[in-house]
């Protein structure tokens, strides 16, 4: 199950690249893919970096994503 920073970092990535968002988090895409994936989750500097660039909440990390009905 999806959490709301991976599914809101999901959406994001239609309208910015990977690349773009690694950019300014610091890292490299294959990291953005990662986080997306659930395979990892961001550090504590790279949610606020999240939070302030893309409005994606700190806890965001540790809720699930919504289900569609």
């Amino acid at each position: 199950m999806r959490t709301q920073g991976q599914a809101r970092l999901l959406r994001l990535t239609k309208k910015y690249t990977q690349g773009k968002i690694a950019r300014k988090c610091g890292v490299s895409q294959a990291v953005i893919s990662l986080w997306i994936s659930g395979q990892r989750t961001p550090t504590y500097d790279n949610r606020k970096t999240l939070l302030t660039e893309y409005e994606i909440g700190l806890d965001d990390w540790e809720r699930p994503a919504e289900v569609a009905k």
